[in-house]
């Protein structure tokens, strides 16, 4: 999985793209921007033509980069990184691949370069491999991983990290919420709408070609989780919601995870519903699954970061935080609502418990309950979960502050992120 790769080893590539050696000489950058995936995220803020990509696929390799990383070491990523760091010799590296290990190791070589992480996505104490969490990663670390900024969702990441990073902690929200965050609903609709959001794997990458297969896609510890045990859960919460909406006048849909390119997802919910006429709305463009959302009356998610994000935005979104409780595994919390810092097992709105009656208890609140009683039990949940900053405002003005932004404001800002995720 994308989100796991840069941490998976030290080892660099076994040099697998030594049959792709370019001899280019590497420019300085002001940015040097860690990871291919944070490109495009962002380009709204910054100014692209003074900024490198370091790629962590390395479709090529850079042969004097290559030679410069004999400096720090034998040949792997962290030392290739390090000589290209040298070689651009940035102000600034940022990412948002922010669970990979090597960024960390940055300050330790240059000090004076700003270090910038900005969070992608929650973050679990799963591993690809037995004990490879990013959690122990980080504990198994010679010098204290740092950097100068962590852009976190909310104070649950602090409470996870600060023992274990040294940086200062922004509570900023979710990047791409926070660009979209001056876009409301233009529905116009007698009936509500209720939006169950997907977390169905990504079956294109590779193995394992099905969701029922017994392949270990986690780790807890050197407990494998399968992708049947991990992702069942989806189809029956699917099934209880449609079967809810129902009784009560309001209209279902699930919001897809993958394109209208993957239809082994909308498949997957017929099946798992009953439904042949199910709506699934694909994820494309990316910004559809937003403009969906926002157009929502209310929202439920297992775990997905984007029910997080629509909270972050004041949406009635119910929690039914039920997967650690479903894979049947003592001590895994991290799928829990919240985790680590809201310690209660249920609420007003989520549960952790996988219990149809405790489902029931949740959506019934968050479709029925008064404004008023919606607010109170969501005020002090909120900054721990998911703050909302929009245009990204606090971390423009970082980048302003070092001189690396575009320099066009809020407005160049909202334009080029309209862009970027397709949203017209």
């Amino acid at each position: 999985m994308h989100q796991w790769r840069a941490s998976l080893d030290h080892e660099l590539l076994g040099f697998k793209a030594l049959g792709r050696i370019s001899i280019s000489r590497v420019p300085q950058k002001d940015v040097v921007i860690y990871d291919a995936f944070s490109r495009r995220h962002l380009y709204p803020l910054l100014d692209m033509t003074r900024s490198a990509v370091f790629d962590l696929d390395f479709p090529r390799v850079n042969l004097w980069v290559l030679l410069g990383s004999l400096r720090y070491g034998r040949p792997s990523a962290r030392s290739y990184l390090f000589s290209f760091l040298r070689k651009t010799q940035p102000k600034v590296v940022i990412t948002t691949s922010d669970n990979s290990i090597d960024f960390y190791a940055i300050k330790t070589q240059f000090p004076h370069i700003c270090v910038i992480s900005i969070q992608n996505g929650r973050r679990n104490t799963f591993g690809p491999r037995p004990h490879s969490s990013f959690q122990s990663l980080l504990k198994m670390e010679l010098n204290p991983p740092s950097a100068d900024y962590y852009f976190t969702f909310g104070s649950t990441e602090q409470l996870q990290f600060e023992h274990l990073i040294h940086t200062k902690f922004v509570r900023h929200g979710n990047l791409k919420n926070n660009y979209l965050a001056h876009i409301s609903s233009r529905r116009r609709n007698d009936r509500p709408v209720l939006s169950y959001i997907s977390s169905f794997p990504n079956l294109s990458s590779g193995s394992p070609s099905s969701i029922d297969s017994d392949v270990p896609t986690h780790f807890f510890g050197d407990t494998a989780i399968s992708y049947r045990s991990y992702f069942s859960p989806e189809g029956g919460i699917a099934r209880f919601l449609m079967n809810y909406c129902k009784r009560h006048g309001i209209d279902f849909r699930v919001i897809g995870k993958r394109t209208s390119a993957q239809p082994e997802e909308r498949t997957y919910f017929q099946e798992a519903t009953g439904n042949r006429d199910i709506d699934v709305v694909p994820c494309d463009p990316e910004g559809a699954s937003y403009l969906s959302l926002i157009d929502s009356d209310f929202v439920v998610s297992i775990d997905s970061t984007l029910a997080y994000e629509m909270f972050g935005r004041g949406k009635r979104t119910a929690f039914l935080t039920m997967r650690a409780a479903a894979i049947g595994i003592p001590d895994l919390h991290c799928p829990d609502f919240g985790f680590p810092e809201v310690r209660e097992d249920s609420g007003p709105f989520w549960t952790n418990r996988n219990d149809e009656a405790e489902y029931i208890r949740v959506l019934d609140f968050v479709t029925t309950s008064h404004d008023d009683d919606w607010k109170y039990a969501t005020r002090h949940v909120l900054e721990k979960v998911m703050n909302l900053d929009p245009d990204n405002a606090q971390l423009l003005k970082v980048l302003e502050g070092v001189e690396v932004s575009h320099g066009g404001g809020t407005e160049e800002v909202r334009r080029r992120a309209r862009e970027v995720y397709g949203i017209s």
